[in-house]
């Protein structure tokens, strides 16, 4: 895995963190995992979206921030992680405008990380010839 994802469109995001899990797999594992990933992504981030109302449904946002404090730390993303945190605790408080500002910081850096995602090498399932 020498070309890594450029990781400046998600500040705190450690770019070697994602590849190097992926490199510990075999192949076929690595590639299934990397597209179920991000197809995880793309949910958590549709239900974050639906979950912002009016009203906001604080109980879906506090599920799904749970699922992407899981998500954005196996990736390396602590920044998002950390957000994700923050809304956790929001949600949890019942801090509605809170909560809805924070996800509307969140959604473009899930955008950002499924890009991320999709651009880590990975490694070639062909068979040998």
């Amino acid at each position: 895995m020498d070309v890594l994802p450029d990781q400046r469109a998600l500040p705190g995001m450690d770019p070697t963190v994602l590849p190097a899990l992926l490199s510990r797999l075999d192949p076929a594992v690595a590639v299934d995992l990397a597209r179920q990933f991000a197809a995880d992504l793309r949910g958590l981030r549709q239900m974050l979206d639906a979950a912002l109302g009016p009203p906001a449904d604080m109980v879906t946002l506090a599920r799904q921030a749970h699922v992407l404090i899981a998500l954005a730390g196996t990736a390396g993303a602590g920044d998002l992680a950390a957000h994700a945190r923050l809304l956790l605790r929001a949600a949890h408080h019942g801090k509605a405008g809170t909560s809805v500002r924070l996800v509307t910081g969140i959604l473009p850096c899930i955008d950002r990380l499924v890009a991320f995602v999709a651009a880590c090498p990975l490694p070639d399932t062909r068979p040998a010839l």
